[in-house]
């Protein structure tokens, strides 16, 4: 069987026998409509109906806080239906919520606003987490996670928080909470939040339970009864808009979340021995954000197998605390070790990749240099071929489980959930 899978930015062609091949699966399809009209319907029918035209007639200093560009969210075309509704003041500020992203930089905010930048320019400000004197302490959660959010956010009138929704591995979905906590604060209070990932109620697709979402709700509602108005996206496999819902900052996150969970959580029969895992932009820029198709795709990897990653990484490592911690450890074990004892920002990356790289064989197709691959617990491969090849040469009964879309899509074992 030939089948035709995107890398870096172009599509590659591999081909295994076809009693080899399990399924081939990606997000599933939609009916999509005009994405404007969702997000006007959204806002008309918001839930459970706060009016955002009422929020921003008495509250003329609300700030508009915006994902940077290592989300897919279609800010620009977002802010685009707001003005066409009258509901974009000339005067709106901007915030740009980086959380521990690096600086977005000219280029990044022209991705996230588009042609609207130059008018706006002027009032975006980029959020920076490592900035002690800018942010302000408002509170601590029940797991002792002390909150300081940027100054903007906290001396605002009025929040509009506008993001997308889709499964994340250790906060079960993006979006919602996020835009608030981790988006816009301090790198302490993240590090403290991201700690909880190490426990096992830290997975993909799930929020009741989950510490780390948890912790992020209750972070977010730290803010008391400043006023929040939430817009939240869905996207498809093709990042078009599927769905929109607005309003309350819970209530249409765990909206989003169901429609999120429809598209992106896949049927699969049974576990694979070999799984390819190939991301999509702009997950698939560096290895830090590719490493969550690793995550979404772990469970369908069977006990012995091979996970196979399909990611350019053509902007590199990103945030490299998670690889230092790695390279710098002897075994898997080690690395769990030292994870727990001496937790940094990352290390919950580390941690998990040790923990399977304990169980199965990770195999990267990827830009980086071999030796940084090698110092992760991956082997590397110059092309996709090349490692299907060694794949079926140790196991060549094997059946393959191709994942389209693995930064976003969870294969759903059945009987596991």
């Amino acid at each position: 069987m030939k089948i035709s899978l995107p890398y870096g930015g172009s599509n590659v062609r591999v081909q295994v026998p076809d009693e080899n091949v399990l399924a081939v699966i990606e997000p599933r399809e939609v009916q999509i409509g005009e994405s404007s009209a969702r997000v006007r319907d959204a806002l008309q029918k918001p839930v459970p109906g706060i009016s955002l035209e009422a929020l921003l007639r008495s509250h003329p200093g609300t700030l508009f806080i915006v994902n940077d560009v290592e989300r897919a969210t279609p800010t620009a075309a977002v802010l685009d239906d707001l003005e066409r509704l009258n509901l974009l003041p000339d005067s709106a500020e901007f915030i740009v919520a980086t959380g521990t992203h690096a600086w977005p930089g000219p280029a990044g905010l022209e991705t996230v606003f588009r042609r609207r930048l130059p008018e706006v320019a002027s009032r975006v400000h980029v959020h920076d987490g490592r900035d002690e004197k800018s942010h302000v302490r408002i509170g601590r959660t029940s797991r002792g996670t002390d909150v300081l959010l940027d100054r903007r956010v906290v001396e605002a009138e009025a929040l509009v928080v506008i993001g997308s929704v889709e499964p994340h591995y250790f906060a079960g979905f993006t979006g919602g909470r996020k835009g608030l906590f981790p988006g816009i604060a301090a790198y302490p209070s993240i590090e403290k939040n991201h700690r909880l990932a190490m426990g096992s109620g830290s997975q993909v697709m799930r929020l009741q339970g989950n510490p780390v979402h948890e912790d992020m709700a209750e972070a977010a509602g730290l803010l008391g009864d400043k006023p929040v108005f939430s817009i939240q996206v869905v996207l498809d496999g093709g990042n078009r808009v599927c769905g929109a819902f607005a309003g309350g900052l819970s209530d249409s996150l765990h909206q989003a979340a169901q429609l999120a969970e429809k598209i992106y959580g896949v049927p699969v029969a049974e576990p694979a021995d070999i799984v390819v895992a190939v991301v999509d932009p702009p997950l698939d820029r560096s290895l830090y954000q590719a490493h969550k198709a690793i995550e979404n795709t772990r469970s369908a990897v069977k006990p012995g197998g091979i996970l196979i990653l399909a990611a350019a990484c053509s902007e590199g490592i990103g945030d490299d605390s998670f690889v230092r911690l790695l390279s710098a450890s002897r075994d898997p074990e080690d690395v769990l070790l030292r994870a727990d004892r001496d937790y940094r920002l990352g290390f919950h990356k580390a941690a998990r990749i040790a923990d399977l790289a304990r169980r199965i064989s990770l195999l990267a197709v990827t830009r980086l240099e071999p030796d940084v691959l090698k110092s992760v617990f991956m082997h590397p491969f110059d092309d996709l071929q090349s490692a299907l090849d060694a794949s079926l040469g140790e196991k060549p009964e094997a059946k393959i489980l191709f994942v389209l879309s693995a930064g976003l899509l969870v294969p759903l074992i059945s009987g596991t959930r």
